[in-house]
């Protein structure tokens, strides 16, 4: 489908603790939708048209007491961090759900478009999230339903489960030693193969909700000879280019076509998109690439923009961050079942298997049919 179609969204409200005296509402009441974002860390507060959530939060008597450098796609920016608040969020069923004493970043300065603020992983730790596309089959909404939970869904038997590894990122940002830091929370990670004429290598991959197209880093991108003519760019084999904006600003990238795009299962089987653009920067030296949302969304461009044609590939797809401190967390598909059909590498000769079978096939193809010769 080329970029995501959809990502995922909260509703947000920040209120005065408890314990400080009576609770008072800082808003924002108007932009109040924040983009739910596997790839933050934090929670971020952006401004856009008329000062947007920043203005709303600021005018309602949010107190900032330090600054932080964030990271992001096109480099760094100064954001404001907050006193400690209660920050309360939904997903599309509106139950309120809470994280007491949050210190988020803010900055009048950033637009995210439709999007008013990031909500990061502080919010996801310690539950299942379930992305649910299933509105879009009957056109009962023109969004993705979000749903939290305190254990993973029942699937419905057509289900891949890919593990993930989290990793905390230091929060370096800090710009005294004595400054509050924000309310901060590991970042999902997953091994991920990429592929091009015939050569491929794996890599970290970042799970990223927040990023509409999947990325792979340069040294990636060289590895796998996605620079064909050898003169240390992508000019000449880019399809198209993008201007990709956020936290530090707009960058310009290439964007490529790469022939597959795999993740390990604990099933057995690789999950793989073929034939896939991908986005080439460099964010940090320890992320080799970046699992998108358009991955995430495949298949769902026909029947959501023309209203016609089959379901996308995935009905769901969950995040278990149960064990976060333990380390690990589980990305699951809810996969189409009629396109549940599992390709064997090896598979001469289509029985399912692979074994000593397959290698006769191919000596005998390559024989021909007297095996004498």
């Amino acid at each position: 489908d080329g970029l995501a179609l959809d990502q995922p969204r909260v509703a947000i409200e920040m209120l005065t603790e408890p314990e400080s005296g009576p609770q008072q509402s800082l808003g924002p009441s108007f932009f109040n939708t924040f983009l739910l974002d596997t790839g933050a860390n934090g929670i971020l507060a952006a401004g856009g048209i008329f000062g947007g959530a920043v203005s709303e939060l600021q005018d309602a008597g949010m107190v900032n007491v330090a600054v932080y450098e964030e990271l992001g796609v096109a480099g760094t920016t100064l954001m404001n961090v907050s006193d400690a608040y209660q920050f309360d969020f939904a997903g599309s069923d509106g139950e309120r759900l809470t994280l007491p004493g949050t210190r988020i970043m803010s900055n009048g300065a950033l637009n995210f478009g439709g999007f008013h603020g990031i909500v990061g992983m502080p919010a996801m730790v310690g539950r299942t999230v379930t992305m649910d596309m299933t509105p879009w089959s009957d056109g009962s909404d023109f969004y993705m339903n979000v749903a939290f939970d305190d254990a993973l869904p029942a699937g419905a038997g057509h289900r891949y489960e890919v593990p993930l590894t989290m990793v905390s990122f230091p929060q370096s940002g800090q710009q005294n030693p004595d400054d509050p830091l924000p309310t901060w929370a590991p970042l999902p990670f997953v091994t991920a193969r990429a592929e091009f004429g015939g050569k491929s290598l794996s890599g970290n991959f970042l799970v990223d909700t927040g990023a509409q197209l999947s990325i792979l880093s340069s040294d990636l991108a060289f590895g796998i000879g996605l620079d064909q003519d050898g003169d240390g760019n992508f000019e000449n084999e880019k399809e198209t280019e993008i201007d990709v904006g956020g936290i530090g600003g707009t960058v310009t990238v290439p964007v490529l076509l790469i022939d597959k795009l795999g993740m390990g299962t604990y099933e057995g089987p690789e999950l793989r998109w073929s034939q896939r653009n991908v986005a080439v920067i460099d964010i940090d030296e320890s992320i080799d690439g970046i699992i998108g949302m358009d991955l995430l969304t495949s298949g769902w461009f026909e029947k959501v923009f023309v209203g016609t044609g089959d379901d996308g590939m995935f009905s769901h797809v969950h995040f278990d961050f149960l064990d976060v401190d333990g380390g690990v967390g589980t990305m699951v598909f809810d996969m189409r079942s009629d396109l549940d059909d599992v390709q064997y590498d090896g598979d001469v000769n289509g029985d399912g298997k692979v074994d000593g079978l397959d290698a006769n096939a191919i000596a005998l193809a390559w024989l021909g049919d007297d095996p004498e010769t």
